[in-house]
């Protein structure tokens, strides 16, 4: 899975970590900074100190930094890693050691993160804005107080409710600063049970519309006939409604007159030599025995799925739309 994740990393990079040289840059906005404690604040979307001075030489100001990073689902700002990085070499062993309990927690710090919440922070760290789910986000229990803190990870909206999480949540775009909406869909057909998508979506997007013209539309589903009913149901209310769930990628890319791009399935981003990103020897046992079979991700190159939007910041409407494939060789 480490590989998988490392090669998936890297195209998410080279697909996404460059912008096109003619787009114009972006002028800074004036930071807010929202202190947490008498130590700790979060300054454009990142945490930091609130007195670098007094932070210079309170090591214990650093623990509470990192772990409050981990805690709030926060980056680190450069500058407070830069003074940490400083003050490391300029302290005595004496001055670094604490008492137990902050030894503890120190050692609490330094151990990975279990399971699904460690790979959600990978893919998060690739610089995954908001990561969408479908009819598995259950399948692993250790998600669920994941979901619960965060709104990088999404659940269907149309999940029933009291269900942990949310179904969208509005972001600041990296690169234009402006803010977009991402709903989560799941649909109906040769699915399991769950509310109607088209009931949720409308007003889902009620709310989403007081905060962005922006919307991106996640409509997780089996049948192709319910994703682009989807798609023209929103026609002219989102700016794309892409379909997942398939792991196939379709070739049916279009703009809607409306001004919503719509694609009926991404595909999937995964080991090109497998079956749906599964073993294939261990999917082909399965079909021809009938018995329970342990799935592992397959090895090799990956390939990465995707589509590429265009939308008018000011009307919310999509302008193109480009099916995106990349292979990344191991």
């Amino acid at each position: 899975m480490s590989d998988y994740l490392d090669r998936t990393r890297a195209a998410f990079r080279n697909l996404f970590g460059t912008r096109a040289p003619d787009a114009p840059p972006v002028p800074a906005e004036p930071s807010v900074v929202a202190p947490i404690d008498g130590d700790l604040a979060v300054a454009s979307n990142h945490l930091t100190f609130v007195n670098t001075d007094r932070a210079a030489t309170n090591p214990r100001a650093w623990l509470r930094l990192f772990e409050g990073a981990l805690e709030r689902h926060l980056p680190i700002a450069p500058a407070a890693l830069d003074l940490i990085r400083a003050q490391t070499s300029q302290l005595s062993a004496n001055e670094m050691l604490w008492g137990t309990v902050e030894c503890r927690r120190f050692v609490s710090l330094l151990r990975p993160q279990p399971g699904l919440a460690a790979r959600l922070g990978e893919l998060i760290d690739c610089g995954v804005d908001v990561l969408t789910s479908g009819n598995h986000v259950w399948q692993n229990s250790s998600i669920v107080p994941y979901i619960q803190e965060s709104d990088r990870l999404l659940r269907p909206e149309n999940f029933p409710p009291g269900v942990p999480g949310r179904g969208w949540t509005v972001r600041q775009s990296a690169r234009t600063k402006s803010p977009v909406g991402v709903l989560n869909l799941i649909g109906r057909v040769f699915m399991g049970p769950a509310d109607c998508p088209f009931n949720a979506a409308t007003q889902a997007l009620e709310a989403i519309r007081k905060e962005t013209k922006v919307i991106l539309v996640d409509m997780h589903g089996e049948a192709t006939s319910e994703k682009l009913g989807m798609g023209r149901f929103l026609e002219g209310k989102a700016s794309a409604v892409v379909g997942s769930h398939t792991h196939v990628q379709t070739a049916d890319e279009v703009v809607l007159p409306g001004g919503t791009a719509c694609l009926t399935d991404a595909g999937m981003c995964g080991p090109i030599d497998s079956i749906l990103g599964v073993r294939t020897d261990q999917v082909l046992r399965r079909f021809l025995t009938q018995m329970p079979v342990r799935f592992d991700v397959a090895a090799g190159p990956v390939v990465v799925h995707g589509a590429m939007i265009d939308v008018d910041d000011a009307t919310g409407r999509a302008t193109a739309i480009r099916r995106l494939r990349e292979q990344v060789e191991a």
